[in-house]
């Protein structure tokens, strides 16, 4: 086994307490739980819990990613913005869905938002 292979199995993982969730106490919609998360990151002191990793796939179908700033959330969705000609602007103009993911070390959480891109 190479040192950097077991330097990576001995780093702990998620310590401390993880948090708990019960879906049947969760908000009625996915924005209003997400809300809820976000704002519990920043108690929590997460830097930045506004990044996000936004995925997408091109014409070719090779998937990539790149982190953005979520700058809304609300029934209609989540929002972001990037540049219509960029990588991002021509994968979602090609194929116009994409996944979102949070990842909040500190609050032991993830979230991941998938769908359509209008």
């Amino acid at each position: 086994m190479t040192e950097l292979r077991q330097l990576l199995r001995d780093i702990e993982v998620f310590q401390g307490e993880l948090p708990e969730f019960d879906p049947r106490t969760a908000p009625d919609t996915p924005e209003e739980l997400f809300t809820e998360w976000l704002l519990h990151a920043l108690d929590s002191g997460v830097r930045e819990p506004h990044a996000m990793t936004l995925s997408t796939a091109g014409a070719d179908g090779n998937p990539t990613a790149r982190t953005l700033i979520l700058k809304n959330v609300s029934a209609q969705g989540w929002q972001f913005a990037s540049d219509a000609g960029s990588v991002k602007g021509r994968n979602l103009a090609d194929r116009p869905f994409a996944a979102l993911t949070f990842y909040w070390p500190q609050s032991a959480r993830q979230v991941r938002v998938r769908g359509p891109v209008v």
